[in-house]
């Protein structure tokens, strides 16, 4: 059986073939090909003289989701509510990022009101009907939304975590009115309290449906047309792989796909090498990702954030901050050096790549003291430019009055703080000690980085996987089929009350087992 995994960063693509019979392990790395992501998977595979009708298995990774809600690049989202909470998505919890800011500005509502339409129906908090779905009064807001004008459509209706009636009947009446709208229920995204954070998640899942269906059916049709002859798989951001048709459905759930794929890496080497508990350390190009894992399993968490909007799907927790090899270094109004979080990413890249880049790097750094050889290549493919990298470094460092030797140590030195207090949020923060923890470093950049993070941490073992630099693709090849379940149950805590819950787990379980089958 030879497996693929692939992980399409905004730097680089990652390739991995993997034999489990032979444990064969092969890797290649290209520059990500933003305009057409197929292209680079192509060329990786070409380096490593695999041909697609000898794969039995494809998984793939990508920062699609990610990227276009980050730029808010996704699409216009028409929502429909209950009447009456029409504005919960611009009202939102009433958080303050800066509590004592007499000049903050409220976060754009991910709909603007005049795509929020209301519809008159209620349910109770107990499931109940308070309000029947009028028939016509559904067909009139429908009217109102195809007019509005955006494809994509989000039905978040009050308690329908608690019964899904109106909002199916809702989504069924509008693929029949008009089959040209993408709809997307809260009920199927989030069936959890708190409608602002499913009204959210929902909402953000919708932007993305159809930009992320599209991606996913012509990397099938293109993987098809080179010989594959078998289902893609897409790994999700708790560690799972579903099918494209799953993926497409709930695109929130790839938000981070590529992270994940580390995290399940280090899960499976790490037991491989004896070692329960691990604080793993992805340094790429844009950005350092770091989960804690304890007892061989990661931390956990449906609390997260993308772009400052609750993402309440079920992930790995990761803490992520923009430091990466390709994150620029600056100073700022204040005359202090600063690292990221922009990032020269793949285009032009570092000035060491010698593809036209100008600005300092962390990478650049790192060739300028000697930690990189500028007698080889990254990825057998980028060809390091030392004299580009001095000169950037250089330009910044007459700036502060420094030599470039200088300035280099400095940006690294900070990047490190950045990257340790990364670090002490999900351990020690958390009450956890990371001397209790081995240190697995990955990522293109992590291994540079190793040494300097566990000697600030007090770390005293580090293990550096195989691959470093492909090591969220081993991931994808690693990870097994996986759906999560959530729903909230709201019953007294008596005998009563655990009836209830025994019904709806079992209720969770036949739902698991039937998709499994699928």
């Amino acid at each position: 059986m030879l497996c693929i995994g692939v992980d399409i960063g905004g730097t680089f693509t990652d390739v991995i073939v993997y034999e489990p019979a032979t444990a064969r392990l092969a890797e290649a790395k290209t520059l990500s090909t933003p305009d057409d992501p197929a292209e680079a998977i192509f060329e990786g595979l070409a380096k490593l003289g695999v041909r697609l009708d000898e794969v039995d298995r494809f998984v793939h990774g990508t920062t699609r989701v990610t990227n276009a809600l980050l730029e808010g690049s996704g699409e216009p989202v028409s929502v429909v509510a209950t009447e009456g909470f029409r504005d919960v998505l611009e009202m939102g919890l009433g958080h303050r990022p800066q509590l004592y800011s007499v000049k903050e500005t409220g976060r754009t509502p991910l709909a603007p009101r005049r795509l929020r339409h209301v519809l008159r129906e209620r349910i109770g908090t107990d499931g109940s009907v308070v309000r029947s779905l009028d028939p016509a009064d559904l067909d009139a807001v429908l009217d109102r939304v195809a007019a509005a004008g955006p494809t994509a459509v989000a039905v978040c209706l009050l308690h329908s975590y608690r019964n899904p009636a109106h909002e199916r009947a809702a989504a069924s009446r509008l693929a029949e009115r008009y089959p040209g709208l993408v709809c997307t229920i809260s009920s199927d995204v989030v069936p959890e309290q708190g409608e602002y954070e499913r009204f959210a998640t929902t909402v953000l899942n919708a932007s993305v449906r159809s930009t992320v269906a599209d991606y996913l059916r012509g990397l099938g049709t293109a993987l098809a047309a080179g010989g594959y002859a078998h289902p893609l798989s897409i790994m999700t951001s708790s560690g799972g792989v579903v099918s494209t048709n799953e993926a497409g459905r709930l695109p929130i759930n790839l938000a981070l796909s590529g992270p994940a794929g580390g995290v399940a890496a280090s899960v499976h080497v790490a037991g491989l090498a004896g070692y329960p508990n691990v604080i793993t350390c992805d340094i790429g190009g844009t950005s350092t990702d770091v989960c804690l894992i304890k007892n061989g399993a990661p931390l956990m968490t449906n609390d997260g954030t993308i772009a400052g909007y609750p993402n309440r799907t079920f992930q790995v927790e990761i803490n992520t901050i923009g430091a990466g090899g390709g994150s620029i270094a600056w100073r700022d109004l204040g005359g202090e050096l600063r690292i990221g979080p922009r990032s020269a990413g793949s285009t032009p890249g570092p000035a060491a790549y010698g593809r036209g880049g100008t600005e300092p790097t962390t990478t650049d750094a790192h060739l300028v003291v000697g930690h990189l050889d500028p007698q080889e290549s990254l990825g057998g493919e980028v060809r390091l430019d030392v004299d580009a990298a001095r000169a950037a470094v250089g330009r910044l460092a007459a700036e502060f009055g420094l030599d470039d030797l200088e300035l280099a140590h400095g940006i690294l030195t900070i990047a490190t703080v950045k990257m340790t207090s990364a670090i002490k949020e999900i351990s020690v923060a958390c009450g956890h000690d990371p001397r209790d923890f081995v240190l697995m470093p990955f990522g293109g950049a992590g291994p540079m980085h190793a040494t300097a993070l566990a000697d600030e941490l007090g770390i005293r073992r580090v293990l550096v996987p195989p691959v470093p630099g492909n090591f969220s693709a081993l991931g994808f090849v690693t990870a097994q089929a996986r759906h999560d379940y959530v729903r909230t149950v709201l019953v007294p805590a008596d005998e009563a009350g655990l009836a209830a819950v025994r019904a709806v787990v079992a209720d969770l379980r036949d739902a698991a087992r039937a998709q499994l089958k699928a």
